[in-house]
């Protein structure tokens, strides 16, 4: 009975000797890997501390280094750091960008080497000039994709197609203006008359889904949403050729003599001279 006894009181110490091990063990290890986390997110070696702007044209570096250390700063969670290459606030300074900066169209982010990240800049480019309908010159505003980016300047080009509308109360930069697709319509059919000799002044877009072309010699052309471009370029070529071919006065060399063109219903094209 005593073997007995002293023999479960070595096995019970020895179980006690191995379960302190084991413990001392994974006490030892859970240290490291805590160790070694907080390494890894605390060091300053996997923290963001260069930023490096490029492809901007018109949008001030020192404005994109600004905002973006302001999404980097501070800590997520109050430990880990908003420069961390791995877990800095990628969307968010994209959102700010854009958001702070009307001109930005596009903005991609790239890591270099742990500690610098690469801004690449893709500025909007103009297709178009939004102009209050009363006045084509004053409080004018650049489009892209019918988005206002910026104010238009004094000197801005003549040949800029002018997209109007019916009044706007104030014109925020960042607001769409106009659809896009309305945008490309009106491009398209203005290129065409321009390529035949006829300069357009401004296309009014109704909110109806017509539209209203004002060349410089005052001939009003009207259109609508759900008709194909290339049948509006159809119709109102074949009324150029067939006054042309007519001899009448309605020529392509003078369309100064037209009050307006209907194009807006099919096959039928309804047009009045001027009294």
């Amino acid at each position: 009975m005593r073997f007995s006894n002293r023999s479960r009181q070595r096995r019970s110490r020895l179980t006690e000797q191995r379960r302190r091990k084991w413990l001392t063990l994974l006490v030892a290890v859970f240290v490291l890997l805590f160790a070694t986390t907080l390494f890894f997110i605390r060091s300053d070696y996997f923290r963001i501390s260069n930023i490096i702007v490029i492809g901007n044209k018109t949008v001030r570096t020192e404005l994109v280094e600004a905002l973006v250390d302001t999404e980097i700063s501070g800590n997520l969670f109050f430990v880990i750091p908003n420069n961390h290459f791995l877990f800095y606030p990628r969307e968010k300074i994209i959102q700010s960008l854009v958001l702070n900066s009307p001109r930005i169209k596009e903005v991609s982010l790239k890591v270099d080497n742990l500690s610098k990240i690469i801004i690449e800049i893709t500025e909007r480019s103009s297709n178009a000039l939004w102009c209050p309908e009363d006045d084509l010159n004053v409080g004018c505003f650049l489009l892209d994709d019918g988005l206002a980016y910026k104010s238009a300047d004094d000197d801005i080009a003549s040949s800029t197609m002018r997209i109007t509308t019916r009044a706007i109360p104030q014109v925020i930069l960042g607001s769409v203006l106009v659809l896009p697709e309305k945008i490309e319509k009106a491009r398209v059919f203005s290129e065409y008359l321009i390529s035949q000799r006829i300069p357009v002044k401004k296309i009014l877009v109704e909110s109806n889904g017509d539209y209203v072309v004002t060349t410089m010699g005052g001939l009003k052309i009207f259109f609508s949403d759900d008709q194909e471009i290339e049948n509006i370029i159809d119709n109102f070529y074949s009324l150029i050729q067939t006054n042309a071919r007519s001899g009448e006065d309605v020529i392509i060399d003078n369309l100064d003599s037209l009050e307006y063109v209907d194009l807006r219903f099919d096959k039928k094209i309804f047009f009045k001279l001027r009294e």
